[in-house]
Formats: structure tokens, sequence, C-alpha cells
């Protein structure tokens, strides 16, 4: 906008005005606003275009609410449209008429239905260095008076995150002690709070921007918090946890899923909250996939596991265990509208080498599923030797130690420190007694009458892995024999496909399922695949709830008649500015307390004894609120009138206008000549220099 007077009057323009049908004015101010409302009275159509949230007096005390009735009447004039958020992105030049194309960052509360009640406010968990929430009344003095959202993007922990989890929104709730809502923003993208709590990779503790300072924010740790907080209160008071979902009409058709594995449950919840019925197939006489027979106990207890999974069937998810699956085509017979397949990779790769087959010679799923399974191989007095270097491999290492092994070794073909599995994790697996032996290949496993004597290995000079090959050098005379009594492969995973025949709709490689990339969807229209076995390979339990979400996506749109693709789901990536980083006081990262070594290493007790309130607490407030708005969702849920939608995008428009002008202070100006204006801001305001926002 121009001038802060009186309106420029359109005077002697008034000749042009009558022959003008549409006029685009750029400007939020008390001047473009008469100035709209005088073309406006002579019967132009006018696009009043401002950056801002609404139209602002520029004034303050009585001399703003005195601009109010003027500022009111150009938001509800019927030949004024308000385009607010919005920049001029170029304007083109027709034969006619101006093309203007508009970029307009999303407004997350509507205008017309917000009654500023001020209920967000009171529940929002974010204080700016203002005194203000994250959402906030606009100044006196502006119209429309509905409240506004400040964001400055999406966090980073939230983009690096599989599940689009809005760490930040939980994270704000902790630190203001508001742990049932923050259980609630870690449910509403991640069906698995107490299991991922615990064997989460935490990519967004890697995104951390408060690693910039001094260290990332112990994300994973704080939602274990939660977790084990809402168990607590659900069995020792009894506590409901509360449903604050839109109810979604029953719809027609039925769905099964095909495996009760993370990314089986996550697709099974979603599409139950979208209306379907859903039924999953489990082979397994127990629901949970590779989480509930591949994690050892001491790593996930089982009754947090089933907690998570029984409120997912608390939901209106149908499981049926011990029901194998062995022909898909039968299931549509059956009635189901789609398929969803999810089986994982529970079958052990080895190496053919000789004495692969011997009796004494396991696979680590083997392994693992046999111990989760309650009937755990007998390794007393043994000697235990794990081929691999992996989180699995350390798995099992450290559950041979709780079943009594004498001794227990890990051979892999990387160096030390270049192991594919968590730093701290091979810290306490050598602190529990096991033996690495790193930068070895297998070149056979001994035997004598039979049973298992041992491994012989040469060292490598191992340079890494080219098309999925591992590339590395034997080093001549290093051959040696580790003693082994028990040896278990650990050096990947593939599925088990028998159920798929040869040739048939459903196209398979050795180790996954076909399908399209984008949609998940295979050759066979209706059967969708999720999780490992749809890539093909083991990672980890956040991506498999990302797969499911997709797949539920997918399968959604597939039975609506939509079209499979996908949008933009989320805004771009934001940080605090460098200046706003180098005020923050370094403070140090809260550590979770560990089971001593002497008190585990002869059960499968839980090793990771979590974060004490008051240290989850003083973690919380590390955050450095990337985003200013969390996105925890809780004005969005508590509005009465429900006028707040985070889920909007921003658009771009197209408007063909007779004239494009801007408000100067010598009157209208043509803008075709104007300055070319700031980047849009990504959501409702852009935060002022120097405002920063903490978790309240």
């Amino acid at each position: 906008g121009g001038g802060r007077g009186a309106a420029p009057s359109v005077h002697s323009g008034t000749s042009w005005a009558k022959v003008m049908e549409e006029v685009l004015i750029v400007g939020g101010d008390l001047a473009a606003a008469k100035a709209a409302l005088e073309l406006a009275e002579a019967g132009v159509h006018v696009h009043l275009v401002t950056a801002g949230p609404g139209l602002e007096s520029g004034q303050t005390d009585a001399d703003a609410w005195r601009a109010m009735p003027t500022l009111l009447a150009a938001t509800r004039h019927p030949h004024i449209t308000l385009h607010t958020a919005a920049q001029v992105a170029r304007i083109e030049e027709g034969a006619a008429s101006s093309h203007v194309i508009l970029q307009q960052s999303p407004h997350f509360v509507d205008s017309d239905r917000c009654t500023a009640c001020s209920v967000c406010v009171e529940v929002c968990p974010i204080t700016l260095d203002d005194g203000r929430t994250a959402i906030r009344r606009p100044p006196p003095g502006s119209a429309p008076t509905a409240y506004t959202i400040l964001k400055r993007g999406t966090s980073p922990c939230r983009t690096a995150c599989p599940t689009d989890q809005r760490a930040q929104g939980y994270i704000a709730l902790i630190a203001a002690g508001r742990y049932e809502d923050a259980y609630r923003v870690i449910q509403e993208d991640n069906p698995f709070p107490a299991i991922c709590g615990r064997v989460c990779n935490h990519r967004c503790e890697d995104n951390c921007t408060r690693g910039q300072v001094d260290e990332p924010v112990s994300i994973r740790a704080l939602k274990r918090f939660v977790a084990d907080w809402m168990w607590e209160q659900v069995a020792d008071c009894n506590l409901q946890i509360a449903d604050c979902r839109p109810q979604t009409p029953a719809r027609g058709e039925r769905i099964a899923v095909v495996g009760s594995g993370p990314a089986g449950l996550t697709a099974a919840r979603d599409l139950v909250r979208l209306g379907y019925t859903v039924t999953v197939f489990e082979a397994l006489p127990v629901a949970g996939g590779m989480m509930r027979v591949g994690i050892p106990e001491f790593r996930l207890p089982r009754e947090m596991l089933e907690w998570d999974i029984e409120q997912i069937l608390d939901e209106g998810v149908e499981l049926r265990l011990n029901c194998r699956v062995e022909d898909v085509e039968a299931l549509f017979n059956e009635g189901y509208s789609a398929v969803l397949l999810a089986t994982g990779l529970h079958e052990s790769v080895r190496l053919p080498i000789p004495g692969s087959d011997l009796p004494g010679v396991l696979g680590a799923t083997d392994f693992m599923r046999q111990t989760n399974l309650d009937h755990p191989p007998d390794l007393t007095a043994r000697r235990v030797v794990v081929l691999g270097g992996g989180n699995v491999a350390i798995d099992v290492a450290r559950t041979a130690v709780r079943l009594g092994a004498a001794e227990v070794a890990m051979a892999f073909l990387e160096a030390r420190g270049e192991m594919p599995s968590f730093a701290w994790e091979v810290e306490e697996t050598e602190a529990e007694g096991v033996v690495l032996y790193p930068n070895r290949t297998f070149k056979a496993i001994t035997a004598e009458n039979g049973r298992v004597t041992g491994v012989r290995l040469v060292e490598v000079d191992f340079r890494g892995f080219v098309d999925g090959r591992p590339d590395f050098d034997e080093l001549p005379g290093t051959e040696h024999v580790l003693p082994a009594d028990v040896v278990v492969w650990a050096i990947g995973q593939t599925a088990d496909l028998s159920f798929l025949p040869d040739g048939g709709p459903i196209g398979k490689t050795h180790r996954a399922i076909v399908h399209d990339p984008d949609t998940l969807m295979t050759d066979r229209p209706g059967v969708f695949v999720a999780g490992d076995v749809a890539s093909g390979v083991t990672f980890f339990v956040v991506d498999a709830v990302s797969s499911g979400h997709r797949a539920a996506r997918s399968i959604h749109r597939y039975l609506q008649g939509q079209p499979m693709e996908e949008g933009p789901r989320i805004q771009p990536e934001a940080r605090p500015p460098e200046e706003e980083l180098a005020r923050v006081e370094r403070r140090p990262r809260a550590r979770s307390r560990i089971l001593p070594v002497a008190e585990r290493v002869d059960n499968f007790h839980e090793v990771d004894l979590g974060l004490t309130e008051e240290q989850a607490r003083a973690e919380a407030a590390r955050c450095l609120c990337c985003g200013i708005c969390s996105e925890c969702l809780e004005c969005q849920i508590r509005c009465p009138p429900g006028a707040i939608d985070h889920t909007r995008q921003p658009r771009t428009l197209t408007l063909n206008v007779d004239a494009v002008l801007r408000v100067g202070d010598e009157g209208f100006e043509e803008a075709l000549r104007m300055h070319r204006p700031e980047e849009p801001v990504p959501g409702d305001l852009s935060p002022s220099p120097g405002l920063t926002a903490t978790p309240s």
C-alpha cells in the first residue's frame, strides 16, 4: 500500500473506471481500502491484494478503531474480493487485459467462521517473546477480526520423519505438562508411540536445529516418556484416551490386510478411520510382525507393544491370528474390494558357503522368532558366533548373552567404527561381554561329526558396497577359525512369497512384490503392497508406518475413483535465523537412565529406563520451536465453530483484470511498473525480526 491519509480520488479517472470491469489493487492499509471502496461504488469489481492476514489501519488506539468501519466495509463489499497472505508473482500483458499471477499462502483460520472467542489462544502451547501465543488476535484497527497463526514453515524434525510426525507439537505440550494432549499428537501420525519411543532410529534428531547450538533434543526419549505416562495412567487411574476425531460415516467396502506388522496395522487403522471394514490376516499366533517376533524384549517390552496394538484393534480393526493367506484372489471372491499385502521379510539370508546348512546354523529371523515365542534355542554354556554387524546382529548377540551362552562373538565385513548399527548399541553390546571381530569375511563353517565347531574367517580390506555387492580384498595369511557351537546368520532378510504363484497376476522378484512406486498398487488392480515386502529390504518401524499411511491413502483413492497421484502435504522446512540461534543458552541434552550391566545380562528386563518427568519437561524446553506454530492441532480440535484447518496448502491464482494499480501518495499509479514484491510467506503471518518462540 501507499499513503496513510485520505483515499486517492478517482476524480478525472472516472472516465476510465467506467469502461473497466476488473481492477486489482495492491495494498492492505486504510488508503487502499478507501480506494477499493471508491472503485467498487463506481461499479468496478476490485481484487484487493495484501501480503498480510487482512487490512490494517496503520494507526493506534482511538484512531485505529475509527478506521474500522471503512476496513470492515472493504472486506464485506460485494464488489471487492480480498486476497490475504498473497503476493503478485508476475503480470503478463494480454491483448485486452492483464493476466496477474498471485501466489497465496494458506490462511489457516476461516475469517467467515472465526468468532474471536479466544479458545485457541488458551490451548496454544507456544509463547513468543512478545508474551503472545502462536495463534493470536490481529492488532487493533484490523479487518477481518479473525485470529491468525504465526508460522515460519515446517519444523526440520517433521520433514525428516517418514511419518510426518509433528514432533514440535508434542514436545511443546510436554514442556507445558500436558501429557495426554501430547499423546494425542503422537497418535495422530503414528499409531505406535510406545514402540517408536523405544526402537525408532530418530532421524528427527539428526535434523534437529538444536544440534547446531549444542546437542539435538532427545525427541525419541520424549515420545517414550509420554507413552509410558499414558500407560501408567490407563493402568493405575483407569484413564480413558480421548478420541477427538470427527466421526466418519461407514462405507460399504471391505478391505483385507495380509500381515499384522507396522505397515499392515497402520494402514488398517487409517482405513477404519475412513469408514471401511478392515480385516487383518496374520499367519503367526501373535500380532505385530517383526516388532513382536524380531525385536528382543529387553528393547521392547511385550506389554508395551501389545498395548499399542490393542488401541488399533479397539478402533474396529478385526484381527485373525493363525490365518495364513494362500490365495489372494480368493479374498476378492469372499467380498473384499481391495487387498493390502504387508507380509514383511521373515526369512534370513545365508551365504552359500560350506557348512551353511548344518544343524547348528540358524538364521537371525528364526532365532529371534523362537525366542520371542517362548521357545528359545538352548545356548547354555555354548559358544555363539553371529555373522553380521547390523542392528539385527546386535539384537541376536545380546539375546544370546541372556540365553546363557558361554561366549558370544560377532564377525562382520565393516571396520569397528563403520558398523551398520548404532554406536551406543555397539558400546552396550561390548559392555555385556560380546567380542567383536571386524573386517572379516566368511569362508566356511567348520564341523566335526556333523556338529558345528567354528567359522573360518579371513581378514579383509573392506571398501564398501558397489551395486549392492561388497567390495573388498582378502589379506593374505590372515585366515583363522573362530570357535563356535552355534552360528547365526544376520546379514539380511528376504520375503517368503510362496503364496504368490509364478506367472500370476501379481508380479514378484526374488525378495519383493512388483508394484507402482507412486501408488503401491501391483499389476493386479485392487492389490497393494506396503512395508518391507514392497521395498525388498529391511527398514525401520517408522518407514513401515509411512508405507502403511501411503497404502491406505492409495486404497482410499482407488475405491473412491479418485486420481491416484498425491500432491504436496506439508510446507517447506523452516529454521530460526542465525541471529536467533546465537542468543540460545547452551544446555546439555537429557540422557535416559540405563540398567546396570550386572542387573541385565541374565534376564530380559528393559535396559533403557527412560526419562524422569523432571528430565522430560526440562528437555522439552530445549526445543527451539523452528516452525513457531508447533502444529499440535490443539487449536483446530478445540475451536468451537471449526474455523481452523492446518491442512490448507499454498495456491496459485490467475486473475484477468483491466488494470493493475497500487495506491501511492499521488493517487492511483499503474502497477505494471511497480517493484517486485517480496517472496511469499509460508503461512498466515511472517514472524517479525527477532521474535522468538518457546514452549510454554
